[in-house]
């Protein structure tokens, strides 16, 4: 009886040990949120353009806080596996009412200070109507990117009519980090 009672013991103390070490070496699985609004340049940059132009529209810079988000997940640079993009999406804030019809096709790049352009999401075609518009995602790691202390993204695609002045969005952006914890 005594060595049933000492093995039930030993292994409630295995089980316990073995708990705690798999806690400590969980990996950072967590997605990471940023949202920026920005203007479309007021409709006279557009003018002489033709329909269904190309077009460059918007180009943008937001601070990554990858620092925070590291400090914050109890891990580093040098433990970072990965970071995607999981979701990209616009928001017409104004005017009013405002929807996406004067595009008709969108691209999304990233790019920063030493490191190449690379498209990160579209949509081909952009349906009409529309006041919130989900992108198309690139399955890219993009974990340079975010290990930068801000990077730029740039709008591009094809009009089809003229944006009102005063024209914003919102981009809501979120990646996701896949990372080593520190101990």
């Amino acid at each position: 009886m005594k060595k049933i009672y000492f093995l039930a013991i030993a292994a409630l103390v295995s089980f316990s040990a073995c708990k705690k070490d798999v806690k400590s070496f969980a990996n950072v699985d967590e997605d990471i949120n940023y949202h920026e609004e920005v203007a479309f340049p007021d409709a006279g940059i557009f003018a002489g353009l033709p329909v269904n132009a190309p077009i460059q529209a918007i180009d943008t810079a937001f601070p990554t806080n990858y620092q925070s988000y590291l400090t914050q997940y109890n891990t580093s640079p040098n433990k970072v596996i990965s970071t995607k993009m999981k979701q990209l999406n616009f928001s017409m804030t104004a005017p009013p009412g405002q929807t996406f019809d004067f595009i008709d096709t969108m691209r999304v790049y990233v790019f920063g200070n030493g490191l190449p352009t690379k498209l990160v999401g579209y949509k081909y075609p952009v349906p009409k109507g529309l006041t919130e518009l989900d992108l198309d995602i690139v399955d890219e790691d993009l974990k340079e990117y975010f290990l930068h202390d801000s990077v730029h993204v740039r709008l591009s695609g094809h009009i089809n009519a003229l944006p009102p002045n005063g024209t914003r969005m919102l981009i809501n952006t979120t990646f996701h980090l896949f990372a080593n914890p520190l101990n």
